[in-house]
């Protein structure tokens, strides 16, 4: 099975896709769609760019070890007779995959495999919502949605929040309004001023964060900016 057009559009909402490396919220050298060196695709060094043909490409690369991985174990194989997954529960477990490693460790496949309930498959998901021993909202958040698109067929939409005019930074991903508050209270906490609103960041506040992080100064939140953002808190 691959990964279809709406899974792969989720998983970039998910990872973004980010054309110079920086480090993600545990400190992991991170470039493109979300991909590390424990790929196997690419090495992600400090300084290093790619173009957006060269993410596209690492990330059909990568998918395809992953894609492997999540069809050996989401398949019920009954001696002769294989059924496959379905094509959301599919890709919400290429999702999860990606951003864990861990689809052939994980027990909501087994509770999935066996038709628990909605609410049970669900508990074990949200079991890794941490990073650095910690539990995140924003992971949480992630594996909400993924549990949405196993059970329901439900995908993550497209189109990430425009704030109007020039004051105000734009997201280059879509942030449910838990992101936005922790976006808007996390700088402030750090000395940034965001401005009163959480889904109206200051453009001042955005670049003077980025600048102090050494990351690229375009008054953009995406990936990585929201990554070295958690890290820093």
């Amino acid at each position: 099975m691959q990964t279809s057009d709406q899974g792969r559009a989720a998983l970039e909402l998910e990872e973004g896709v980010v054309l110079r490396a920086y480090r993600d919220v545990v400190g992991v050298w991170t470039i493109g769609c979300g991909l590390t060196a424990a790929s196997g695709v690419v090495k992600p060094v400090a300084g290093m760019v790619v173009t957006r043909a060269q993410a596209d490409q690492m990330l059909v690369t990568a998918l395809a070890k992953y894609e492997r991985d999540v069809e050996i174990a989401m398949a019920d194989v009954t001696g002769a007779s294989v059924v496959r997954p379905s094509q959301p529960a599919f890709d919400a477990g290429v999702s999860f995959h990606f951003n864990t490693g861990a689809i052939a460790r994980a027990s909501w496949v087994g509770l999935w495999q066996k038709k628990a309930s909605n609410d049970v498959v669900t508990a074990a998901l949200f079991l890794w919502s941490k990073a650095g021993g910690k539990v995140l909202p924003a992971l949480k958040d992630r594996r909400a949605r993924e549990a949405a698109m196993l059970l329901h067929g439900v995908y993550r939409g497209a189109g990430a929040p425009q704030p109007p005019g020039k004051i105000f930074a734009t997201f280059a991903l879509t942030l449910t309004q838990p992101e936005l508050q922790e976006v808007s209270h996390g700088l402030a906490k750090l000395g940034y001023d965001p401005g009163p609103m959480d889904d109206l960041i200051r453009l001042d506040a955005v670049r003077a964060f980025q600048k102090d992080h050494a990351l690229t100064v375009d008054g953009i939140i995406g990936r990585a900016t929201l990554s070295t953002l958690q890290r820093a808190l």
